[in-house]
């Protein structure tokens, strides 16, 4: 990935997860590897608010941008 970013191939990595693993999130931001996290987020299904949130907050990795498709 390093090389690839070295290279301008890529600007940015980027994972997609579901509710129930957000300390999967939280160990792979933290890792430096990823830059974006995605994670079904809506007005039905805000769980990512109870911990995923929180804990991208208290590390400084949180910014959320919500997104209409």
């Amino acid at each position: 990935m390093d090389e690839l970013r070295s290279a301008g191939l890529i600007k940015a990595v980027g994972i997609s997860i579901n509710r129930w693993e957000p300390w999967n999130a939280v160990r792979t931001v933290k890792s430096g590897l990823i830059d974006s996290v995605q994670v079904i987020y809506n007005i039905f299904d805000q769980n990512p608010e109870d911990d995923l949130f929180p804990r991208l907050r208290r590390d400084g990795h949180c910014r959320n941008r919500p997104r209409a498709f």
